[in-house]
């Protein structure tokens, strides 16, 4: 009998245990979700920081980036603005760096890169640009 009700009883503390497991505290959505806002990445570049302010909204689209730097203009500054724009217009940070400026380059994809991720989207999944696909 007392076998009978430990069996019992451990059967329903590890059910109850995995329930809880499984629920949020809050009945908000569950971990891994993307959190809209804005979020800030600051990467070196070639002569100073590079700085990506990228906005998300609630599914993970990007709403908007903003690339503050103080490359090189011609160089530098272009790779940042045609980033900037291939990155908003695709949806994704799986491109290609900018010929001439991969400094620069890197350090946009990085920033940009880890903001998103800080707001929860899996920027493995995203859709590949790259011309090594």
């Amino acid at each position: 009998m007392n076998k009978v009700l430990n069996l019992a009883f451990g059967s329903i503390l590890g059910f109850s245990i995995l329930l809880t497991g499984c629920s949020s505290s809050d009945g908000s959505e569950a971990s891994g979700s993307v959190k809209a806002g804005t979020y800030t990445s600051t990467q070196p570049g070639i002569e100073g920081d590079v700085k990506v302010s990228v906005e998300v909204d609630k599914s993970g689209e990007i709403t908007d980036l903003k690339i503050d730097q103080n490359e090189t203009e011609g160089i530098g500054a272009a790779a940042a603005e045609q980033l900037q724009s291939t990155i908003l217009e695709n949806q994704t940070v799986k491109v290609d760096t900018v010929s001439g400026a991969t400094g620069t380059s890197t350090a946009v994809i990085k920033g940009v890169t880890e903001a998103l991720q800080e707001a929860g989207v899996d920027t493995d999944s995203m859709k590949d640009l790259t011309a090594s696909k």
